[in-house]
């Protein structure tokens, strides 16, 4: 049985499996958000408040947990 970790920040998305039975990590990535820069959108109006784009989160998740990162 294995498990899955997932995780973001305003830069990137991460993606981790581990086996359950004795914690190994079969497979991890790394996925930069394209979006802005380093994933940061500023509101043109306002440059004190960023912004980030939702459509970077649902990429990145495919883009990680596509093979060869789960196991077979």
């Amino acid at each position: 049985m294995y498990t899955p970790g997932i995780d973001y920040d305003p830069n990137s998305g991460r993606a981790l499996v581990v086996r359950c039975a004795d914690g190994a990590e079969p497979g991890s990535a790394v996925v930069n958000c394209p979006s802005g820069a380093h994933g940061i959108l500023l509101d043109p109006c306002d440059h004190h408040l960023t912004r980030q784009f939702p459509g970077d989160y649902l990429s990145g998740l495919k883009k990680a947990c596509a093979p060869p990162l789960l196991p077979q």
